[in-house]
């Protein structure tokens, strides 16, 4: 498996952990509100508004992005050269080393 594969993974695998740990919590939220009576109509409209609020922010900022994208395109890449240091870095980037590789440009000290 290649370093960001393993990433993505432990990522996919902490966020459904977080998910369900969420899940746990929130049987015990509601039940508490059960007890005190039900949720007062003031707060669940307050509720409501902030998740209507953080849809709406994530559409409009995946939509946004997007958007911003298309326009970069359409402007037109850079007519600049790439000196030495960027094109260092996009090598380095988009080339994947594996551990026998790296050994060759760090050797181990023995």
């Amino acid at each position: 498996m290649h370093p960001l594969e393993t990433f993505e993974l432990m990522s996919f695998v902490l966020e459904a952990l977080v998910f369900i740990l969420i899940g746990f919590s929130l049987r015990g939220v509601v039940e508490r509100i059960d007890e005190a009576g039900g949720l007062d109509p003031a707060m669940g409209w307050a509720v409501l508004g902030v998740v209507l609020a953080v849809t709406a922010a994530r559409f409009a900022w995946v939509f946004g992005a997007d958007a911003m994208m298309v326009v970069l395109h359409w402007l037109g890449p850079r007519r600049e050269t790439m000196g030495w240091r960027q094109a260092t870095v996009l090598n380095s980037l988009e080339r994947d080393l594996d551990v026998e590789e790296m050994t060759i440009f760090f050797p181990r000290s023995e």
